[in-house]
């Protein structure tokens, strides 16, 4: 039986975090190819790896220094050659940092501005000149509420995030023409090892605000993810989706 995204591969960094496996996880049963990229945990990116291949697709594994361009254009260019191109990208790659802006080094402003905006304008661009060519594919930027409702002690990560918002809209208006969707999904409070960062009474501040009063599941991020990356998604573009709980509205 066909699937959506047979003959398809996909792109996805943070390939050692929860929210890119589950990524990785949903487009392999779709039947998309998986290119795996990570910048750490390479015995829990191989584990994944595993997972995938009983999915029936293949799978290549690709270390990834995103705030660097020549490793960001080098991974596009491989994961291309491998597979014959690459159709799918979904970046859920993240730094964090919280600290006050007044407590913050200049060498910290770097590298997380490196890590989640810099670094993904360098492997935007390099897709996106494939994608031309091509003319079709998906971008698909993993952010957080962060960006909108702001988040008193994460002024550098939030700033950040914003920028990858506006990437994503502006992005979205360059490559339209070429049959290119370029969207975000913004998180919520997501259970993922980036949550133990976070002080539990700030996490019950915002678990209060919230409709649903829980942590979101690493799937259901996927989930919109999936779903932005369909054929069938090509009226969907330059659109921030919201998956927090109700956390703002």
């Amino acid at each position: 039986m066909n699937k959506p995204l047979d003959a398809k591969t996909a792109l996805i960094t943070g390939a050692s975090y929860e929210v890119g496996a589950a990524c990785a996880l949903k487009l392999a049963q779709d039947g998309a190819n998986i290119a795996l990229a990570y910048d750490a945990d390479k015995d829990q990116v191989e584990q994944l790896a595993a997972e995938i291949i009983r999915e029936g697709v293949d799978v290549k594994l690709f270390e990834l220094s995103i705030g660097e361009s020549a490793s960001c254009k080098g991974v596009v260019d491989a994961a291309i050659e491998l597979f014959g191109g690459v159709d799918i990208f979904i970046n859920a790659q993240t730094a964090f940092l919280s600290k006050p802006l007044l407590e913050t080094t200049e060498q910290e402003i770097d590298y997380i501005l490196q890590n989640n905006l810099t670094g993904t304008f360098y492997l935007c661009r390099a897709l996106a000149r494939y994608m031309m060519k091509k003319r079709w594919g998906r971008i698909i930027n993993i952010i957080g509420f962060a960006a909108f409702l702001g988040a008193a002690g994460e002024t550098v990560f939030s700033a950040s995030l914003g920028g990858v918002a506006a990437l994503t809209k502006t992005l979205a208006r360059e490559l339209g023409s070429r049959n290119i969707t370029v969207n975000a999904v913004s998180l919520g409070l997501t259970d993922t090892k980036l949550i133990k960062r976070v002080d539990n009474l700030l996490i019950d501040d915002y678990l209060n605000c919230a409709i649903v009063k829980r942590l979101g599941a690493p799937s259901e991020a996927a989930d919109i993810a999936r779903c932005l990356a369909l054929p069938t998604s090509e009226y969907i573009t330059g659109q921030v989706v919201h998956v927090n709980g109700g956390l703002y509205i």
